[in-house]
């Protein structure tokens, strides 16, 4: 039971974080790592893909971390680590969608001040 609650407390928090941020600002250093972390279940066809401009940042990873790592079909959270390689303002839209098709099924639009 004292496993449960820190995670779901964790789950909670994240999921109250990620209904408001659909839109946000963050700041950011020249070459001094970010992350960008959402809730994802890719087991649906959905997943998250970052759109930015490669000449202020670049993608240095990314990775799927689920919420219970033995259950088949789960969800979890896409984590995306970004290093600014120059100063200024930039934006990176994150598009949650299935590879197969067109239109996206949510978009979040994140301004990066690096300085």
């Amino acid at each position: 039971m004292i496993v449960y609650i820190p995670l779901f407390i964790i789950y909670l928090m994240i999921s109250l974080v990620a209904q408001d941020m659909r839109s946000l600002e963050l700041n950011a250093k020249v070459n001094e790592e970010f992350t960008l972390s959402i809730e994802s279940v890719p087991t649906t066809g959905y997943v998250w893909d970052a759109k930015f401009d490669g000449e202020m940042i670049r993608l240095k990873d990314k990775s799927f971390e689920a919420n219970q790592p033995l259950a088949i079909g789960g969800g979890g959270i896409e984590t995306f680590t970004f290093v600014p390689v120059v100063a200024g303002e930039t934006v990176i839209t994150m598009i949650h969608k299935r590879s197969w098709e067109r239109e996206a099924a949510e978009e979040r639009t994140y301004l990066i001040r690096i300085s």
